[in-house]
């Protein structure tokens, strides 16, 4: 195999680096999904001191909030935060898989193959990956202990990156509790698949497991000590419990062809067949550790789509950088079938897949705004107009309360929500909703919102949701607002002033 310098390697990592924070640079200020702006206004609220879980209420571990928080102590609350958290994971991302595709022998023009198509596929509109979600960390997590499961070969001999491997299952339960999948199956390879080397494998899952059960119980003790563990223990075991429902018909749902394989992957599609194609053809001379790793990677993916029950599009990101690994094998596992001309078959084969892939994506960008326009019945390209209307219908000190899918509206106004519960399902789902319930009717009338901004799924999914509405009354002109619907107070400082046309006169009630 030809041999390549560090240098180049460096240069190659540095050039696709580059690319990814070019090809971001067109969402910098653009629209974002109802969990990220919900995550960047509880990061806000708590450097702002507001308590996670007692008074902002989100069923996410803490990882989220607290990573959002972080970014903004940074660089500041807006779009430099999102684009910061953005690229830097895509790019964490893409070390995490030169280093997964090269280990195992495979040499760092595999890595670079993988790499490039991380490079060129890492940012996918209609996986929502503009918009950073909890996704894109667990990535983050789960490509680097695949990594560095795959370059221990038959075993860890350093204790360090054994527990870095630990540390980075937790984080990734941290984000979502469901990571912990990826543990269990890498943990059972690295246990039980066939190794003449190994003497210490069950210490070495035993340590794994303790890193993450004690990040689980600091995390825990934490919120105990703050007297806030009941209130994170519903929100976190209890309520998510409820809200996937039952698993073993989540994974069933998952083998239908509408969920294994939905719309928001086609782009994809060529990258999906090398994979298989190459990796069955590998097969031939049996099944080595890096594979049966590799499958379990594939699994684990699977069952973290499915497993809620959900299959919202962001979910499918957890395939980008597997798909990437998984092609650049594949490629190298191809190219030997010409034995003598393998380089050179790669080359050609590589090339033509990531023209191919760029095509796709340089398309893909000029559906940006058309897609974001039609997301969620036109709701996210109303916010922005709304959030300025908004504020000029009220004064620096007045409030208003954002249901559902404008809960963008915190963000884009730049004011704090007056009641932590802006989740739409806690209302809804759960034992604690009717609790909820009042008290969010509770909190916002002390003192009462001056304006209330609906959308039609808070309407359809909580019950008795027109009670919250008693009190005021809609704006004669929300075909302005739609998908939303606008409502201020009776009797309120906002009413009195639109009476006396102080303030755009076109939405006056008299």
């Amino acid at each position: 195999m030809k041999h390549i310098s560090k240098t180049n390697i460096a240069l190659a990592l540095i050039l696709f680096s580059l690319l990814i924070i070019l090809s971001r640079i067109q969402a910098y200020d653009g629209l974002l999904g109802v969990d990220t702006v919900t995550y960047a206004i509880m990061g806000n609220e708590l450097l702002e001191g507001r308590a996670l879980y007692s008074d902002l209420w989100d069923h996410k571990p803490p990882a989220i909030h607290l990573t959002f928080a972080a970014a903004q102590a940074m660089v500041g609350f807006g779009s430099q935060s999102f684009f910061l958290l953005n690229v830097a994971v895509a790019i964490l991302i893409l070390f995490g898989v030169y280093s997964a595709a090269s280990a195992g022998g495979r040499g760092p023009i595999t890595g670079l193959w993988a790499a490039a198509i991380w490079a060129v596929i890492s940012r996918q509109i209609y996986l929502g990956t503009d918009s950073p979600n909890t996704e894109e960390f667990i990535n983050v997590c789960v490509i680097w202990a695949f990594a560095l499961f795959l370059q221990a070969g038959e075993a860890f001999r350093d204790w360090k990156k054994v527990l870095i491997v630990g540390g980075l299952f937790a984080l990734a339960s941290l984000y979502k509790p469901i990571a912990v999948v990826v543990a269990i199956l890498f943990s059972l390879v690295y246990l039980l698949f066939p190794s003449v080397k190994s003497s210490k494998p069950f210490l070495h899952v035993s340590l794994m497991a303790a890193v993450g059960v004690g990040a689980w119980a600091l995390t825990a003790g934490y919120f105990f000590s703050q007297n806030r563990f009941d209130d994170f223990s519903y929100a976190v075991f209890e309520f998510n419990r409820n809200y996937a429902g039952n698993l073993f018909q989540n994974l069933v749902s998952g083998l239908q062809l509408a969920h294994l394989f939905p719309k928001y992957l086609y782009p994809l599609s060529l990258l999906f067949i090398i994979a298989s194609l190459g990796l069955l053809l590998s097969l031939r001379k049996g099944i080595s550790r890096s594979q049966a790793m590799m499958a379990a990677y594939v699994l684990s993916v699977f069952i973290m789509i499915s497993l809620p029950g959900k299959f919202f599009g962001h979910y499918y990101q957890l395939w980008l950088p597997v798909l990437s690994v998984a092609t650049s094998w594949s490629l190298m596992s191809l190219s030997h079938v010409y034995r003598e001309n393998s380089q050179r078959m790669m080359k050609i084969t590589g090339s033509v897949v990531l023209t191919i892939m760029i095509g796709i994506q340089l398309f893909n960008y000029t559906q940006y705004e058309n897609w974001w326009n039609k997301s969620n019945y036109g709701a996210y390209a109303v916010l922005k107009q709304l959030a300025i209307k908004i504020n000029t219908l009220l004064l620096p000190e007045e409030t208003f309360h954002a249901w559902g899918s404008s809960v963008g509206l915190f963000y884009y106004t730049g004011r704090s929500p007056q009641t932590g519960l802006i989740a739409t399902w806690i209302f809804k789902r759960g034992p604690q909703a009717p609790q909820f319930w009042e008290r969010v009717k509770g909190e916002l009338s002390s003192p009462p919102v001056e304006i209330m901004v609906v959308d039609s799924l808070s309407k359809r999914v909580i019950p008795n949701f027109n009670d919250v509405l008693s009190d005021y009354r809609r704006f004669p002109d929300n075909q302005n607002f739609r998908p939303f619907e606008l409502y201020y107070l009776k009797g309120g400082a906002l009413e009195e002033r639109l009476s006396n046309n102080l303030h755009l006169s076109d939405n006056a009630d008299g």
